[in-house]
């Protein structure tokens, strides 16, 4: 009777059976507080991720609202309102990784973030020739001078 009783109440049948014991009554009352707290806890982070997406996106469309006000009301040409709506576009789609990095790098050492900051820069910048022919120890330092800057596609 017991496995009846279980089986009726996790699939919802309608079964004439009651909890005959006070263990069935007590894991009956625990099984359903256990479920209202998993499935609270489970609804209420979706909520969570939802609000963040929200977040994200009106601040986004907020952000876009007042430059669009700014370029129209100082009479800027079509051309140049399109190419910022796009590199907002841009930056807004990329922010998060950029933003990302940055909280990484910001938990390393110094000196960690030095040779991170290196293994990034060298291979770039030993293709100008101004830095191909410097000295190794010069050289990485001027790859942590280095700054991740967000540009657009087409705006260099």
């Amino acid at each position: 009777t017991a496995l009846q009783f279980a089986t009726a109440l996790l699939t919802g049948a309608e079964l004439p059976m009651l909890a005959g014991y006070w263990a069935e009554r007590l894991f009956t009352i625990v099984m359903t507080v256990v479920g209202f707290l998993v499935c609270s806890m489970i609804i209420s982070q979706i909520v969570v991720v939802m609000d963040r997406i929200n977040q994200d996106q009106s601040e986004y469309l907020e952000e876009t609202r007042a430059i669009r006000d700014f370029m129209v009301s100082r009479g800027m040409p079509l051309r140049l309102q399109t190419k910022v709506k796009r590199y907002l576009e841009y930056q807004f789609k990329s922010r998060k990784i950029v933003h990302q990095n940055h909280e990484v790098m910001m938990k390393l050492s110094p000196f960690l973030r030095q040779e991170i900051q290196e293994h990034m820069n060298r291979s770039v910048l030993e293709h100008h020739p101004f830095f191909a022919e410097m000295e190794p120890a010069l050289l990485s330092e001027v790859c942590t001078l280095g700054q991740s800057v967000l540009y657009a596609p087409g705006d260099i």
